[in-house]
């Protein structure tokens, strides 16, 4: 039947169907991603690469996931996807294939698709600290200032930023100059939490203004 049907979706439709009955039905792995694979050399499509990456997973073949998970960020059409896409090849490079380099590679690669991905910059974060990569490390925190704007994280991250400029440079003008930060980020939060308390305040008196009437 394959043999005789010429378009490509059609083919692709079977070639699918015959990975399936042998994973499903003959339990023979091999022959099922043989299958999708030639379905794929046809024409590459994000709902077959899905269904080969879940049987490579499946089977541990970390390498080869890897691989086909590139293949499906290419497919994809938005940064954020792309970025989420390009953080799961990074983080089997570093958790399953021992490779620290591949994955701080991968992840800096995700965030040149989403400066904002969190879990890129997160496991930056963790692989510098190890890694005791302190400018690296800062470079991060940079990174997460240009668009964090709650306070109590910027303060978090200017403290660890002060601490690297202390510690590992003994740089106490930078680290000064970090904790100059903190403190400006405080006195906006102080300012603010004052308006809101004078706002408070007024709706009060109002309401009391309003019953005596």
């Amino acid at each position: 039947k394959l043999e005789v049907t010429a378009a490509i979706e059609d083919r692709k439709k079977i070639l699918r169907e015959i990975a399936r009955v042998y994973e499903e039905k003959q339990k023979n792995v091999e022959e099922a991603i043989n299958s999708l694979q030639r379905s794929l050399g046809l024409e590459l499509d994000r709902p077959t690469l899905d269904v080969l990456c879940a049987i490579l997973r499946r089977e541990q073949r970390w390498s080869e996931l890897a691989n086909q998970l590139l293949r499906a960020r290419d497919l994809a059409q938005h940064p954020a996807e792309r970025a989420e896409l390009q953080a799961q090849v990074a983080l089997l490079y570093e958790t399953k294939l021992s490779d620290d380099e591949a994955a701080i590679a991968g992840y800096r690669q995700a965030l040149e698709f989403d400066p904002t991905h969190r879990d890129s910059i997160n496991a930056l974060e963790n692989l510098y600290t190890r890694l005791d990569r302190s400018a690296e490390l800062l470079g991060v925190y940079n990174a997460q200032l240009e668009f964090i704007t709650e306070a109590k994280e910027r303060s978090k991250i200017l403290f660890k930023a002060a601490a690297i400029w202390e510690d590992k440079y003994q740089n106490l003008a930078n680290a000064d100059q970090c904790l100059h930060g903190v403190l400006a980020v405080d006195q906006r939060n102080l300012i603010v939490d004052r308006l809101q308390a004078q706002a408070l305040l007024l709706c009060d008196e109002l309401q009391i203004g309003r019953a005596h009437v």
